[in-house]
């Protein structure tokens, strides 16, 4: 095994179980041939990855900025109208806010978050400064960390690492023996969903009154159908599609993220040998299944009689400890669970306690460059030019002030040292 995929495999094993996440949903999502001959976004990010760390193999700013920069594929893959090639517009900047959002992790690892977000967010300009107009590019070259971001830029390039390596590394990415984004771990997260769908559709069928005599308008009616509808188009991607190429294209990427971290957490609260002997009586759909309808009383779910007695109560315990959450449906279709709104108050949290940092940083940064301004002032004032004849100094400024209206002022300050000097004075250094 080589070293620097040896140190990528090592970034992995200590980011926290929501990055990890992050990381892996970017194995799905694809790249242009023609730019990227090594294949997905998550290659790629090993691959520059293992660049910076085998050439800045001490600069933890870089090779942090390259396990990052591309983070936010997953988040806004898109395919071009024109082309039909994928594109992701506007990655850099949901990479940079993953930056802000994992920065105690990345000071862990040795970097400077500050310095990384300015890489991250800033490395697609970097590929089109040619492009940009001669003011900008001169603010550009300006900017604090320009030239991590011009180092980095020779890092972010398309293709593989060593070409003798593509098939050692080619989707062997282990943690802790496991593969991270293995194939149990989907199978629950995909029929976890699913049961979210089929609960939802009966709630709303309730709602409305398709179970009893109840009566509604119109427009609750055309409301109910445009849900019901929105609900059987999902229900039918999810069984047509890879659930990868599903939760992007469905699911609001903070509730993907959200699911999956309720998952590990119940994996964890349960116990991994509980876990195991669960698996050996129902299948990892049927956990998937029994995990919603459990966590949230649904009145079915792990009680149903698939687990041996000691491990059902385990089950059930840990499912209630999650709390319920609801699954809603936005206007563009796509799913949301109510509980993601908590990821979003922790990254907020951290945005605003990183920007603070930040800001607390300049602050002192810009105190000491003002104390050096004023400490170089008045040195400058202590050593300034002072008459050398005091008696021709008091004839200047007396010649002077009966010229002039304003004194001391720019004109009559001018013609008291012309006046000094014509009159033969001369000046010292004090």
């Amino acid at each position: 095994m080589s070293e620097p995929f040896r140190k990528f495999k090592e970034i992995v094993k200590k980011a926290p179980d929501e990055l990890k996440f992050i990381l892996f949903m970017n194995k799905s999502v694809p790249q242009r041939k023609d730019k990227h001959p090594e294949g997905n976004v998550l290659k790629h990010i090993m691959i520059v990855t293992m660049r910076a760390i085998e050439r800045f193999p001490d600069d933890m700013d870089l090779i942090m900025a390259a396990f990052f920069h591309d983070l936010g594929k997953y988040a806004t893959l898109d395919v071009n109208p024109n082309t039909g090639d994928p594109n992701a517009l506007g990655h850099e900047n949901i990479s940079a806010e993953y930056v802000e959002k994992f920065s105690d992790f990345i000071f862990d690892m040795g970097a400077r978050p500050d310095i990384v977000y300015d890489i991250v967010k800033y490395h697609m300009l970097f590929k089109n400064l040619d492009k940009m107009k001669i003011k900008k590019q001169t603010e550009f070259y300006g900017m604090k960390n320009f030239d991590k971001i011009k180092k980095f830029g020779e890092l972010d390039k398309g293709g593989w690492f060593k070409p003798e390596l593509k098939e050692n590394i080619k989707n062997k990415i282990i943690m802790e023996g496991k593969m991270i984004d293995n194939e149990n771990i989907k199978k629950i997260l995909h029929h976890y969903i699913d049961a979210a769908l089929w609960t939802e559709e009966e709630r709303l069928n309730d709602d409305y009154g398709v179970n009893n005599d109840l009566v509604y308008g119109d427009d609750d009616k055309n409301a109910f159908e445009d849900e019901i509808e929105k609900i059987v188009r999902l229900q039918s991607n999810l069984n047509k599609k890879g659930f990868e190429k599903f939760s992007r294209e469905d699911m609001e990427s903070n509730s993907v993220i959200k699911a999956y971290m309720d998952i590990k957490k119940f994996i964890k609260l349960v116990g991994e040998d509980v876990m195991i002997k669960a698996m050996e009586d129902a299948s990892p759909e049927q956990i998937g299944h029994d995990l919603w309808l459990t966590r949230n009383h649904h009145g079915a779910g792990f009680f149903d009689g698939h687990y041996d007695y000691e491990i059902e109560e385990k089950l059930i315990d840990a499912a209630h400890a999650l709390g319920e959450v609801d699954l809603y449906l936005t206007d563009n279709a796509t799913l949301s669970f109510s509980n993601e709104n908590i990821l979003e108050n922790k990254k907020n949290i951290n945005l605003i306690k990183r920007r603070l940092i930040n800001k607390i940083k300049f602050i002192m940064e810009q105190k000491k460059q003002n104390e050096s301004v004023y400490n170089v002032n008045l040195l400058k004032e202590t050593k300034k030019n002072k008459p050398n004849n005091p008696e021709l100094w008091e004839k200047a400024l007396s010649w002077a002030r009966s010229r002039y209206k304003v004194c001391p002022s720019a004109d009559c300050n001018g013609a008291e040292s012309k006046k000094y000097k014509s009159l033969g004075g001369k000046w010292k250094k004090e």
